[in-house]
């Protein structure tokens, strides 16, 4: 067989074989090969050095499907960054191409998720956090048939609700709070209840609606959110309604026998709210009248609060053990 000398150098057209090359001696040289030298499928893995098919060597999409085996475009195979939203194909990425608990919140763009992308039906009380809808999530008219705010409180509590005499006012100041203590000989209070306090000289701060925080037989104690300065008081008014239950109510103002102010704990949008209630006696007849929640026109209507009266059909106010309030607004 001839051998290729060193030097020797092929010329167009000259024909590139296996033996040919097989036959080269150690230091000769090969220059001016072109593509159509080459037979086909004469380069072959082998032949080809790692790492020398860069990608400047490759045309243009000349790397398709088809040259791809596989299962050989593994995730370290792919640069950071460099799958594109123009690289994938529509339709080409189906639930099955989604490795479980892979699409984290961070994978989701603000916004993307639109009602159009989720199916009908697939949403269900599972799926939903507790107390994650909020009214703020809720259409303009859903929200409107919640009620904004009710409550049920004894308007009479048992015995005597008012304590208008012989009440002592102790109180000192901590850090930020100051406890109030109520003296008196004897009373039917208990934890929970809530008292408004008045007529205490000099010191307004310990004055107003406060929930009950300790009783014994001839005290009981509230606390006030902020420094009151001084350790002896006066005298006070006291007055007991109960709240039973409630919804974004902070308080109830006993304004006098049978005449209660309801306070919200967040305001109403604005006072074209609507209002409904009933007042509830101990007894089963009420000298054959019915009993009534009703307010004066000259009543405080306000976004915080709202005043209401307790009486029977023939204009008798009365305190009631039971009443009850429901607000609905904007």
């Amino acid at each position: 067989m001839a051998t290729v000398s060193s030097g020797y150098t092929f010329v167009n057209n000259d024909t590139v074989t296996p033996a040919k090359l097989n036959s080269l001696a150690g230091g000769a040289s090969v220059t001016n090969i072109q593509t159509s030298d080459i037979s086909d499928s004469q380069i072959t893995t082998a032949k080809i050095a790692d790492s020398n098919v860069t990608t400047a060597k490759i045309a243009d999409s000349n790397v398709t499907t088809a040259k791809i085996a596989d299962s050989n475009v593994t995730t370290a195979k792919i640069a950071d960054s460099n799958v594109t939203t123009a690289k994938i194909a529509d339709s080409a990425i189906t639930s099955a191409k989604i490795a479980d608990s892979n699409v984290t919140t961070a994978k989701i763009a603000d916004s993307a998720i639109t009602s159009a992308k989720i199916a009908d039906g697939a949403i269900v009380a599972t799926d939903i956090a507790n107390n994650a809808v909020t009214a703020a999530k809720l259409g303009t008219n859903e929200q409107k048939q919640i009620a904004k705010a009710w409550v049920n409180f004894n308007g009479a509590s048992a015995g005597n609700p008012d304590y208008p005499t012989g009440n002592t006012v102790t109180y000192a100041a901590g850090s930020s709070t100051t406890l109030v203590t109520v003296t008196r000989s004897a009373h039917s209070i208990a934890v929970n209840d809530w008292i408004t306090v008045s007529g205490v000289t000099g010191a307004t701060a310990v004055m107003g609606t406060f929930q009950v925080t300790a009783v014994t037989g001839t005290t009981f104690q509230y606390i006030v959110n902020s420094v009151v300065s001084g350790t002896v008081g006066g005298t006070a008014v006291v007055r007991v309604t109960t709240i039973r239950s409630q919804y974004n109510v902070s308080s109830i103002t006993k304004n006098g026998t049978g005449d209660y102010t309801v306070n919200f704990a967040t305001a109403m949008t604005d006072t074209n709210y609507s209002y409904v209630g009933s007042s509830r006696f101990n007894a089963d007849s009420f000298s054959g009248y019915t009993p009534s929640l009703y307010s004066w026109l000259s009543d405080s209507k306000t976004t915080s609060s709202v005043r209401v009266r307790s009486n029977t059909s023939n204009q008798t106010v009365q305190d009631s053990s039971e009443v009850n309030l429901v607000v609905f607004g904007n």
